[in-house]
């Protein structure tokens, strides 16, 4: 296990709430993210998902395909990076986070 950005994490859920949802912080249940691979690498980075925490039988399977992806949650999602990149931004990275 590879241990990701406290701050980047904080970073997304200020951004989250900036968007009006909140992102929890929880514990990966199986596998990994992308977010391991730059961690492991020093890259400051962090999971985010909007994954159910009861799995659909399709999930992670060959038919896991395109109409099973909520255009709601693709267009938060969206919303949610962009205000991230403006807060990271507007406080010239994440050292506002590091901090605590």
């Amino acid at each position: 296990m590879q241990k990701n950005s406290e701050a980047v994490g904080q970073l997304l859920e200020e951004a989250g709430k900036n968007c009006g949802i909140t992102i929890p912080k929880l514990i990966l249940f199986v596998g990994a993210t992308d977010a391991e691979a730059f961690s492991r690498y020093g890259i400051q980075a962090c999971g985010f998902c909007g994954v159910d925490r009861n799995p659909r039988l399709y999930y992670h399977t060959r038919y896991d395909t395109w109409d099973n992806i909520s255009e709601e949650c693709l267009e938060l999602s969206l919303d949610v990076c962009l205000e991230a990149s403006r807060l990271y931004d507007k406080n010239n990275g994440i050292n506002k986070y590091e901090q605590g």
